[in-house]
């Protein structure tokens, strides 16, 4: 009797870690981290160089649940002096929400904290934007628009003194297609992007559409 006992009262205590194993492995299973290291030839955001045309070294992480919601953070090197308020690295915070709309379509809705650390102060400046994608056979189609809301750092002159009080916002929608390429290991990729905002640079080197208005592919 006390050895029966002593087994039960063994398989009680046990009871509460197995279950506490369970729902971390359910835990675990749930969240999936991911990452990427990049070593590029030039630092290119949405056609413009953010690296001067020089070799960029960028990298980043992201962390999904399976109910959708990932947050995640990238960096890579700039060209540093006279842009970006003498910054020499971006930082970019990211968070959102990925939904399925059916079985080969996905909406995928987030915003982007773009961050220069190291910089002149009101560099910094943030872009919520909308995705969708959907696959068709070995096709990949992609069509966003990003919205950043009116902003100091998006301000359009490059004098600090005489920009104090503007703000600009900024808007950019784009496509995105990706076709494997049968047999092979390659993919051919293909984009067109428009970008509509600030006209020239902000207050401290910083600008979503230099030019202010422009296609890039």
């Amino acid at each position: 009797m006390k050895i029966t006992a002593t087994i039960a009262a063994l398989i009680a205590g046990l009871s509460p870690l197995a279950a506490y194993a369970q729902a971390s492995e359910k835990a675990s299973a749930a969240v999936t981290v991911s990452g990427s290291a990049t070593i590029a030839s030039d630092y290119r955001f949405r056609g413009v160089s953010q690296s001067d045309k020089e070799m960029a070294v960028q990298g980043g992480f992201t962390v999904s649940h399976e109910d959708g919601l990932y947050v995640g953070a990238w960096a890579s090197n700039l060209s540093g002096w006279g842009t970006f308020g003498g910054a020499n690295m971006e930082l970019d915070l990211i968070g959102g929400y990925k939904a399925r709309l059916s079985d080969n379509a996905t909406l995928d809705v987030g915003l982007v904290w773009y961050m220069y650390p190291g910089g002149a102060d009101d560099t910094d400046f943030v872009e919520p934007y909308v995705k969708v994608s959907g696959t068709s056979g070995p096709a990949t189609l992609t069509a966003g628009v990003a919205y950043a809301p009116r902003q100091y750092a998006l301000a359009n002159v490059s004098n600090a003194t005489s920009s104090r009080g503007q703000k600009k916002d900024n808007l950019y929608l784009w496509g995105d297609g990706a076709v494997a390429i049968a047999g092979t290991p390659l993919t051919a990729r293909t984009h067109i992007g428009y970008s509509r905002g600030n006209p020239g640079l902000g207050p401290n080197g910083t600008s979503v559409a230099p030019t202010g208005k422009y296609w890039d592919w």
